[in-house]
This record gives C-alpha cells, sequence and structure tokens, in this order.
C-alpha cells in the first residue's frame, strides 16, 4: 500500500494538502508529511514488486462534491508519483477513485489510463457501501479499465466476493479477511464458512475441509481447533488462518483454471450458492424468542398508573378499571382471602370461583 487507507483510517491524526497528508506521530508527536514523492521512496526502498500510487480515499458514501474532490487531487497525486519512480523496474500500479458515483469513476479511469502504469486498481470499496452498490461499482468500473493490464480490487474480501469480482472482471485482490476472520475461529471451505468456536464441533475429530490438502486439514481435527479458539490460544488463529490463505490460493486457482478453459460462467453458476452458506452441517437454529405480550386487545389496552401499578383503560370511554389498589392486591383479597383459597386447597378441596363482572377481567388482563 502506498499510505491511501492510513489517509482515510486516520482522520483525526491527519491534515490534507496539494503537497500531501501531514500525520501526527503517536510516537513522539511530530508530524510526518507523506508526499506522492516520499511513498513512491519508500516503496522503491523496500523493493515492492508492485508500487502503488498516493491515492486519497474516503468513505464510498460521501457527497459527490468531497469524492470529486479526492478524485482529482488522486489523479494529480497519480502524475507525482508517475514521475518519482523513475527509471525503476517494479511496477506500478494506478488507483481509479470516485466513491459509488459512476461519472466520477468513468473520469478517473480515462485520466488515468492515457498514462503507463502497469495495472489499475479500484480504490475507495469496502469502506462503507453496501454489498449490492459494491458489486454495481466493481461491474462498471471493470469494464472501464484497459484489458491487457491487471485490474485490482483492493480491501475485498470473502471468498464470495472475490467470485463476484472475478465475474465482473477484476484479476486481484487484497484483503486482511483470512487471518482476521481466523482469530473468530471462521474457517472458509468449499462449501462455505465454518464457525469452529460452535459447540457443534466439540467433538469433531473430521479436518475442517476432508478435500483440503493443507498442512492443517491433513494434521487437526475440528475438535482440536474449537479448543484452541475456545481458549484463545494464538496457535488457533495461526492454523485457521494458513487453511484459510491455502483456500484462497485453491479458489483463485480455481477460477483461473475455468476462465482458461471457457467454463467459468458454469463454475460461477455453481460455486455461488456453495461460498455464500455457512455451517452448512450444522446450521445455526434460531433462538425460540417469547412473543411479546400484547398490550390492547379491542377497545382495551394496559394503563400503567401514576403509582407504577398496571390496571386496564378502555379505550372509547377513558374509563379505567380498578384505578386505585393494584390488581394483583385486589385479586388476593377477593378471590385468596375471601374465598380461604389457600386453606381449602391445602385440604385438596375443590374450588370454583365465578366471577363475570369487568373488574375480574381487568385484572387478569392487567
Amino acid at each position: 500500500d502506498s499510505g491511501g487507507f492510513q489517509i482515510f483510517a486516520m482522520p483525526n491524526d491527519r491534515s490534507m494538502s496539494e503537497e500531501g497528508a501531514k500525520f501526527l506521530s503517536y510516537v513522539d508527536g511530530k508530524h510526518i508529511l507523506l508526499t506522492p514523492e516520499r511513498s513512491i521512496e519508500t516503496q522503491i526502498a523496500i523493493g515492492s514488486d508492485i508500487m502503488m500510487v498516493l491515492d486519497q480515499c474516503v468513505p464510498s458514501t460521501v457527497d459527490e462534491s468531497i469524492a470529486r474532490a479526492a478524485m482529482e487531487l488522486s489523479n494529480r497525486w497519480a502524475l507525482r508519483s508517475l514521475a518519482a519512480r523513475g527509471d525503476s523496474p517494479q511496477s506500478m500500479f494506478a488507483i481509479v477513485q470516485g466513491a459509488c458515483y459512476e461519472n466520477l469513476r468513468r473520469e478517473s479511469a480515462a485520466f488515468l489510463s492515457q498514462h503507463p502504469f502497469d495495472g489499475f486498481a479500484l480504490g475507495g470499496l469496502a469502506v462503507g457501501e453496501s454489498k449490492q452498490e459494491r458489486e454495481d461499482t466493481v461491474e462498471y468500473a471493470a469494464a472501464m479499465l484497459p484489458t491487457d493490464r491487471p485490474r485490482y480490487l483492493m480491501g475485498v474480501g470473502t471468498p464470495i466476493d472475490l467470485l463476484e469480482a472475478v465475474h465482473r472482471g477484476m484479476d486481484m485482490f487484497d484483503c486482511i479477511i483470512p487471518t482476521a476472520h481466523a482469530e473468530q475461529g471462521v474457517a472458509y471451505t468449499w462449501k462455505g464458512k465454518i464457525l469452529l468456536r460452535r459447540g457443534a464441533y466439540r467433538d469433531q475429530e473430521a479436518a475442517i475441509d476432508a478435500n483440503c490438502k493443507c498442512k492443517v486439514c491433513t494434521t487437526y481435527s475440528r475438535a482440536y481447533l474449537h479448543q484452541l479458539i475456545k481458549t484463545q490460544e494464538p496457535l488457533g488463529r495461526t492454523l485457521v488462518g494458513i487453511h484459510n490463505i491455502h483456500f484462497y490460493h485453491e479458489l483463485m486457482r480455481t477460477m483461473r483454471e475455468h476462465i482458461l478453459a471457457d467454463t467459468f460462467l458454469a463454475f460461477y453458476e455453481a460455486t455461488r450458492p456453495w461460498l455464500a452458506a455457512s455451517d452448512e452441517e450444522f446450521p445455526v437454529k434460531k433462538p425460540n424468542l417469547r412473543p411479546k405480550a400484547a398490550t390492547e386487545l379491542g377497545d382495551y389496552e394496559v394503563h400503567r398508573s401514576s403509582a407504577g401499578f398496571h390496571n386496564i383503560r378502555q379505550k372509547s370511554s377513558g374509563e379505567i378499571m380498578h384505578s386505585v389498589i393494584p390488581p394483583e392486591e385486589e385479586a388476593f383479597a377477593l378471590y385468596v382471602n375471601q374465598s380461604r383459597f389457600l386453606e381449602r386447597i391445602a385440604k385438596e378441596e375443590e374450588v370454583v370461583i365465578w366471577d363475570v363482572g369487568m373488574g375480574a377481567a381487568a385484572n387478569v388482563m392487567a
């Protein structure tokens, strides 16, 4: 990365200008000016295979005026980054910005495509928009980019996100999800994700994926990984992360094979439902929620008195039934004490109480 995501992620610790982004160091409080030239100088020094131009990434949900200003600044910084490259043999990718505005994405893609970049990235996505908005933006933006150079979607995503993006024309991706989700015990497979934290896997001696050839699946059981994740052993997230990265490589390799064989569409349609699935072997059951108690029925509603107890109010007349004494106290006095209910029930006598007045109904409802 060039520092563009840090511009997005640290809005309270930096200021923007045409020259660059000035950050406040959390180490010693000094200011650090990150310019396109300094970004490229750093990437040359560490030997990046692919250098990224410095850009300004903004949330994908911002107003068009803010998105335009960031896109135009990113375009100008892209040219400065290209000039700073000099004669370095390292590749350099430009970054198309414009949030979810098609006209801005088109302007940015058209401008950057005129210059000798080795590839093009879509930035400013997976930062606030819905899944559908992201997929729509990827579809029209990918079509605007040259087909003879790599098209790279930044910051995406889950396996189903990768499948959908390749279907729409993207080639490359980067994301922390394989390892970040591993910390939560999420393992990705050809049959969707597995939530290893769940008790359903406590006694499962099978591998994460019986068909996976990674070192984790050929060595460790779901039960063992479940225990590591539940006890927050660092080894747990390491092993699940290794599996996830292996699976991501397998997914990308398989998609490449189907593209070359001209069978990708059939693969996409067959694989899509599975990659979106979750815990197919042990489906998560929704909890049985108690129905919310009704507070009204027909012309009557539960009323809360100023003293804090409940009684019944007739909506049409405004009359409040038994408004002086809490209904449970009145019911105890009338039905329990008056009928000697407790004494008689202790002797196992049959007790029948008849009361057809509105007051009794009010007490019961309240």
